[in-house]
C-alpha cells in the first residue's frame, strides 16, 4: 500500500521479468540515494515493498523537478491512447 500512495508522486514506468525476477521502473524526482528525510522515506519504502513481494525489484529513475512534469504528462496521454483498457472519451 505505502509504495502504491508513493508512486502517485512517480509514474510505473514499465515492468520487465527476467528469470523469475521483475523489476518495476518508477519515475520520481526525489532520489533514494540521497539522506534527506523524503529520500529515504524512499529507500525504506522500496526496501519494504521488496521485502513483502520476493522477486519484485523496485527501480527508481530519478529526473529533476524541472523535467519530470512534462515527461509525466507525455507518458499518461500516450498510456491513455495506447491501453486498450482506457476508457473511452
Amino acid at each position: 500500500m505505502a509504495l502504491l500512495i508513493a508512486m502517485t508522486v512517480g509514474l510505473l514506468a514499465s515492468a520487465t521479468a527476467q528469470a523469475g525476477e521483475t523489476t518495476l521502473t518508477f519515475w520520481t524526482f526525489l532520489d533514494p540515494k540521497k539522506t534527506t528525510p523524503w529520500e529515504q522515506a524512499w529507500t525504506q519504502i522500496i526496501q519494504l515493498f521488496e521485502k513483502q513481494h520476493p522477486g519484485i525489484k523496485v527501480r527508481p529513475e530519478v529526473f529533476p523537478w524541472k523535467e519530470i512534469s512534462p515527461k509525466l504528462i507525455v507518458a499518461a496521454t500516450l498510456a491513455s491512447i495506447t491501453s486498450p483498457a482506457a476508457p473511452s472519451a
